[in-house]
C-alpha cells in the first residue's frame, strides 16, 4: 500500500511537470571534467516539463568550461550562458563571509537574467553543477506532487569513507536551518540528521542540499545577499514576504559522491590506506541518466519504465 501511494505521487508529479514551465539555473567555474554530464542531466530534467530554459553563470574558469558551455548553447537554443572575468579567488569550501558575498553576486547574475527574460515561467530549479552522482528525477516528480510549497530543498548525501566502513551523511550543512531557528548548526550536527523516505516534507527555515525547487515568484521578489549563507539570506527574505512554505524532501535526493575522512586522507597520502572493498560503492540511487546511457528505457519519462529502472536511496 505504501509503495502504491508513492507510485501515485510520482504519477501526479510527472503529469504536473508536463503542464508547467521551468528555468534551471547553476554556476560554473573550472568544471571541465563533469560539465558535459551535468549539462546533459539538466537538459533531461528540462524535458520532463512542458517547456524549459537553462541559465548558467560562469566566471574565471582556467580550463575549457566556457568553451564547453558555449558549444552546448550553440546546439541547444534553450541554454543561455553568462560569463565574466572578475579575477576573483577560488572560493574555499568553508564558512567565510567573503565567500558568501561573492556567491551571492554570482547567483544574482542568473537570477537577474531569469527575472528579465523568464519571470512568466512557473518554476525555477537551482542546481549545484559539480554533483558527482547528480540527482534523482523521481525525487523531483515526488516534490511536484505536492501543492502547498514555495521552496523544496534536497536531501543531499555523501558517502564518507572511514577506516573500516562507509557511512551516509547529510551534506551542505551551512545552508540548513531548523524550523523556528536561524542559528547555524555545526557540520557534524547536520551530517547526522537523517530522515526516512516516508517522513514526508520536512519544514525548515532554510536548506539546499545541491538542488532547490522554487516558485518563480520567490526568485522574482527576493535576491541573494551576503552576511550569511546566500541560500539562508534568500530564504529569510521569502519568509518575510509571506512565502514561508519551505521544506526539505527526503525523497528528493542528490549525490555528492565519496569523501574520505581526515584519517583516511592522511593514510591515503602515505599510501597505506586500504580500500574497504575492491568493488565500487553502491550509489544512493540509479539515476535515470545512467539508465539512458545504457539505453534500457526508450522513454525515460514514462512512469512505468522509470520506476522499473530506478533504485531509490538506501534507507538511512
Amino acid at each position: 500500500m505504501k509503495n502504491s501511494h508513492y507510485l501515485e505521487q510520482l504519477n501526479k508529479g510527472v503529469e504536473k511537470a508536463r503542464t508547467q514551465s521551468v528555468v534551471i539555473c547553476g554556476l560554473v567555474r573550472d568544471l571541465e571534467k563533469i560539465l558535459p554530464l551535468t549539462l546533459w542531466r539538466m537538459q533531461k530534467m528540462g524535458e520532463m516539463f512542458a517547456d524549459y530554459q537553462i541559465v548558467i553563470y560562469e566566471n574565471d574558469s582556467q580550463d575549457r568550461s566556457l568553451e564547453i558551455l558555449q558549444d552546448c548553447a550553440e546546439q541547444n537554443s534553450k541554454i543561455h550562458i553568462l560569463s565574466d572575468r572578475l579575477g576573483d579567488p577560488v572560493n574555499p569550501p568553508i564558512r567565510c563571509m567573503n565567500r558568501v558575498e561573492r556567491m551571492a553576486n554570482y547567483r544574482n547574475r542568473y537570477r537577474e537574467y531569469l527575472v528579465d527574460h523568464f519571470s512568466h515561467y512557473d518554476l525555477a530549479v537551482v542546481v549545484d553543477m559539480d554533483l558527482p552522482g547528480g540527482w534523482d528525477l523521481n525525487g523531483i516528480s515526488h516534490s511536484l506532487s505536492h501543492n502547498d510549497w514555495d521552496f523544496i530543498g534536497s536531501y543531499g548525501l555523501v558517502r564518507k569513507n572511514y577506516l573500516n566502513r562507509q557511512k551516509s551523511l547529510q551534506y551542505d550543512a551551512w545552508a540548513y536551518r531548523e524550523f523556528g531557528n536561524y542559528d547555524a548548526m555545526t557540520t557534524k550536527q547536520v551530517n547526522h540528521l537523517h530522515w526516512s523516505q516516508t517522513a514526508g516534507l520536512i519544514s525548515v527555515y532554510s536548506c539546499f542540499g545541491g538542488m532547490g525547487l522554487y516558485r518563480m515568484e520567490a526568485l522574482v521578489e527576493c535576491e541573494y545577499q551576503g552576511g550569511d549563507c546566500e541560500h539562508v539570506s534568500l530564504h529569510r527574505q521569502m519568509r518575510e514576504k509571506g512565502m514561508d512554505r519551505l521544506f526539505l524532501n527526503p525523497r528528493q535526493v542528490t549525490d555528492y559522491g565519496e569523501h574520505d575522512s581526515r584519517v583516511c586522507r592522511w593514510l591515503r597520502a602515505l599510501r597505506v590506506f586500504k580500500v574497504i572493498s575492491d568493488s565500487p560503492s553502491e550509489p544512493f540511487f540509479e539515476t535515470i541518466s545512467e539508465s539512458l546511457m545504457r539505453e534500457i528505457a526508450p522513454n525515460p519519462f514514462d512512469l512505468a519504465s522509470d520506476v522499473k529502472i530506478s533504485k531509490q536511496m538506501r534507507a538511512p
